[in-house]
């Protein structure tokens, strides 16, 4: 993995010094190498070389994102390593950071490699997902703390849980007049497949599972999955929805493959399931872009939205 370098960003957290030392208490002389805030705000990754190794400080600006993390990589990764990175220490007290180990390799999106070679990646990457969401069973949806207790109320049920997420980017979207009137009939179509969403349990979703976050090696061999901070109980096909390339839209071979790594086609339910969560990044995409200024985005979700219409009933 790969950072471009961007040494104000590791300067301007507060304690830096504080961390760099206890770094070095948990692994030895280190510094700091590069360090790259990610876009969202929610976090700096700072890259740590010790000798000829490697290591990754993540330093996070939110304690519940903190949490969030840790409870993933101390209970959920160990149902796929070594396809994810150790962690090696939590700092808990503030800047709250957590102390990994390095995955060999590059960043899939950056990777340049050849259809064939991706369409492999995908479905090795499919494969290690099933084991994601076999892991285990939660008591309830959305994020929780290190202890597994949830970080806001306990929605157990996971039509509620999606349709909140939904009538809550709805109220956004139409207060802020980011869709046309046909785009917010796409949505109400979608709603009325929210009951698809019946009896489903919460399972371990990563929630940013896609060439981003996939680590290969330079000869295209998929080595694992980085950065937990979405991550939450789930329904699974949120873990097949949330791309920003689009793939799904894009490159639906692709899809097939990570599906044929996954092992199991979608039920008729589950395909409405799909619809809706597309539905749903497809807004979520319109009204974060929006307040971030991030227009392409804004732009890509608007053309979701088009191609989501031909597909809902």
């Amino acid at each position: 993995m790969t950072l471009d370098a961007q040494p104000d960003a590791a300067c301007s957290i507060p304690g830096m010094r504080d961390l760099l030392a206890w770094c070095a208490r948990q692994i030895g002389p280190c510094d700091s190498d590069s360090a790259d805030a990610r876009f969202h705000g929610r976090a700096t990754v700072i890259r740590i070389q010790r000798g000829t190794d490697w290591f990754f400080l993540k330093v996070h600006t939110e304690p519940d994102a903190f949490e969030t993390e840790l409870h993933a990589y101390e209970q959920w990764t160990q149902a796929i390593a070594p396809h994810t990175p150790a962690l090696i220490a939590a700092h808990e007290h503030g800047p709250f950071a957590l102390l990994l180990g390095a995955l060999p390799g590059i960043a899939l999106d950056r990777a340049g490699l050849a259809m064939p070679q991706q369409e492999q990646i995908w479905e090795a990457a499919g494969r290690v997902l099933a084991r994601l969401h076999q892991h285990t069973k939660g008591r309830f949806f959305g994020p929780c703390r290190r202890d597994g207790s949830a970080t806001g109320p306990e929605v157990t049920d996971a039509v509620s849980h999606v349709s909140a997420e939904l009538e809550r980017d709805m109220r956004l979207a139409v207060d802020g007049h980011y869709l046309s009137r046909d785009e917010l009939a796409i949505i109400e179509r979608a709603r009325t497949l929210l009951s698809a969403f019946a009896g489903e349990r919460p399972v371990p979703c990563h929630r940013d599972y896609g060439p981003v976050n996939w680590i290969v090696t330079a000869l295209g061999e998929w080595v694992g999955v980085i950065d937990w901070e979405f991550s939450r109980w789930d329904v699974p096909v949120c873990d097949f929805a949330r791309y920003p390339d689009w793939q799904w839209l894009t490159q639906p071979n692709l899809i097939a493959a990570l599906m044929r790594g996954y092992g199991r086609a979608w039920t008729p339910q589950e395909e409405q399931q799909l619809l809706v969560a597309r539905v749903a990044y497809a807004l979520s995409a319109i009204v974060w872009g929006n307040q971030a200024s991030f227009h392409g985005f804004v732009r890509e979700g608007h053309e979701a939205l088009q191609h989501l219409d031909r597909l809902l009933p």
